[in-house]
Formats: C-alpha cells, sequence, structure tokens
C-alpha cells in the first residue's frame, strides 16, 4: 500500500495542501474554520494517514519531543501533572519523554544529558533546590525551556506554578475562621523558593491575625518525607504545654501521614486538631475525618506549560511569569458502615 501524502488529501478534501499541513500539525487553529478542520481531520482518518516523525524530523530538524523532568515521577502532584502535560503534548502533535532527579542536582544534570542525546525540541523542568548554575548554563545553549511549579528568582526564565505563598495564607486563614488559635506547621527546610513561600504565607496569615508564633510550632522538614519523621513532629505539636489545634502541612504526603498518625492516636479531628493540607491524595479518604485541602489547578498548568514552551520554540519571546491561584477544598469523608 502506498504512502498517503498531503497533496492526498487535499484533493480528497478540496482544499490546499498548505492548509491540511496546518491542520494536521496543529498550526494556526484560531484562523481556520472548525468545519474545515474537521472535514480534513476526517479525510486523514478515512485514508489511514500516518506522519512521517523520521522524515519530518530531517527536514526540520525539530524531533516533535518534549523532555519533562520532575523530583519524583511517582509522587501523586507530578504524576497528575505529567499526565496533564502528555495530553496536552499530545494534542499538540508531541511525545514527552519523563525523567525523575530524586532532588538530586547531580542526577539532574545527567537526565538533562540523556534528554539531549534524545534531541528533544525543549523542556519542562521542576528543578532540585542548588540548580541555578545548571538551569543558568541551559540558557547559554538555546535550548528552550520553561519552569513548572518550582521558581528560581535568580534565573531569569519562563514560569509557571501556583501563587504558594496565597495559597498557604488562605490556608491558615481557613484554620482562624474556626477559631483556632495555636496553629502549627510541617514544612520544609529547604532553599527551594517555592517551599519557602508557603511557610511565609504562614507566617504572614497568624502575625496578620494578631497572633505571635512560637518557635516549637514549626517544624521543618527534608524534601524526602517519611512517616517517622511525621510522627515525631506530631507527637512532639501534641505533648506542647499547650498543644497547637490546627495543623497546616506543606505536602500531600506530610498530610496523608499526619491523618494517619491522628487516626491512629484517635486524634479526634477537626474537633481537637483541624488540619488543612497542601493536594490530595487518594489515601486520605481511608480517614473517617473531616479535613481541608489547597488543590493546585494542575491540569491548567500543565496546558500553560506546554503553550508556553511550544511559543518559544515557534518564535523568540520575552520570559513569562505565570502565577495561577489555589483553590481550598473542604472534604467531608461518609462515615464508614
Amino acid at each position: 500500500m502506498s504512502t498517503v501524502s498531503l497533496k492526498d488529501i487535499a484533493e480528497k478534501a478540496g482544499v490546499s495542501v498548505t492548509l491540511v499541513s496546518y491542520v494536521l500539525n496543529n498550526q494556526h487553529e484560531n484562523r481556520i474554520k472548525k468545519e474545515t478542520a474537521d472535514k480534513i481531520r476526517k479525510v486523514a482518518k478515512l485514508l489511514n494517514y500516518q506522519k512521517n516523525i523520521v522524515a519530518r524530523s530531517l527536514k526540520t530538524s525539530k524531533t516533535q519531543s518534549i523532555g519533562l523532568i520532575v523530583s519524583d515521577i511517582a509522587n501523586p502532584f507530578f504524576a497528575q501533572l505529567a499526565r496533564c502535560i502528555e495530553d496536552e503534548a499530545d494534542r499538540q502533535g508531541y511525545a514527552v519523554i519523563f525523567a525523575s532527579s530524586d532532588e538530586d542536582p547531580a542526577k539532574f544534570k545527567r537526565m538533562l544529558d540523556f534528554m539531549a542525546t534524545r534531541q528533544v525540541d525543549g523542556l519542562l523542568i521542576a528543578a532540585p533546590a542548588g540548580s541555578e548554575s545548571t538551569l543558568r548554563n541551559i540558557k547559554k545553549t538555546g535550548v528552550p525551556f520553561v519552569l513548572i511549579d518550582r521558581y528560581f528568582p535568580g534565573v531569569k526564565t519562563d514560569y509557571v506554578g501556583l501563587n504558594n505563598y496565597d495559597a498557604a495564607y488562605r490556608a491558615v486563614q481557613h484554620l482562624l475562621a474556626q477559631k483556632k488559635k495555636r496553629i502549627g506547621m510541617i514544612g520544609f527546610s529547604t532553599p527551594l523558593h517555592t517551599l519557602q513561600e508557603r511557610t511565609r504565607g504562614y507566617r504572614d496569615a497568624l502575625k496578620d491575625a494578631g497572633i505571635r508564633i512560637e518557635k516549637s510550632w514549626l517544624k521543618e522538614l527534608g524534601t524526602s518525607v517519611n512517616y517517622a519523621e511525621i510522627r515525631a513532629s506530631m507527637e512532639a505539636l501534641l505533648k506542647l504545654s499547650k498543644p497547637i489545634d490546627g495543623i497546616f502541612c506543606a505536602s500531600n504526603l506530610m498530610s496523608g501521614y499526619s491523618l494517619q498518625y491522628l487516626h491512629a492516636q484517635q486524634v479526634k479531628v477537626p474537633e481537637k486538631i483541624a488540619l488543612v493540607g497542601f493536594d490530595s491524595m487518594d489515601d486520605f479518604e481511608l480517614f473517617d475525618a473531616p479535613y481541608a485541602y489547597i488543590r493546585q489547578p494542575i491540569r491548567e498548568m500543565g496546558s500553560l506549560a506546554i503553550q508556553q514552551l511550544l511559543s518559544k520554540l515557534n518564535t523568540e519571546n520575552k520570559a513569562v511569569f505565570l502565577e495561577l491561584q489555589a483553590e481550598l477544598i473542604l472534604k467531608h469523608p461518609a462515615r464508614h458502615m
């Protein structure tokens, strides 16, 4: 069977080859009538048209692939983000190659080298702490990239992520609205600006409410969180001479482990201690207690990041800084029978 060409599709659809190329490569979509685009795609499917990616790569020096490097692809947040990015990239005619840095700057560099061998057209990066010099080097090479989720103030480049300060501030405000006055936080001890902003939001919300923060209320852990650390932190917070009555957790794993500990200790939530976390996990539904969490606009984040990267691939433009707003979600799990 002979290979179906753009010319074959154009003749069958009664349009120009250029128009067929625009539609099948998702270009100039806002300038093409939907009816015409639908007709071209229908004809292409009818003729069993298959893109010749190899030939196109040789002709355009593009591989139609994007590299995505996150800290841990197994983390529920990054797994969801990767899924959304992959879906949007596919709609735009691109494939995504995934890699995890495991919060290790050395491994991050190795993953960048790997992406270079695959000749990806551009990169989406959630880099580990201590990666500023590496990011600056990427800029020097001219490889287009967009930072996603994690922002580095010392590196002037495109960024799409959450307004972490505002999200944390609102989380604490929710606890204050429940008449909680001794609000603790389990956060991160890290130079990552994104995570520092969550702590800053926590501090400012209490300060603006006229509450003086006690040093013992804030527990800061490394980025690789485990249950033993959360248990020790929660025990310390609950054994204070005046125990906390509210807790803000800076990540989904911290929230999950905290709920697990409170459940095991039969601590009533939210009567004795109210909890607000960052992001959610399916496991949260196992705990028979009301809680709240900050929901990040993951799909919007992934879609905007892809769109910005493709914009950089096609035209030279100024760096864009996009901070999205989170949503506070209240959960009231059904009572188990």
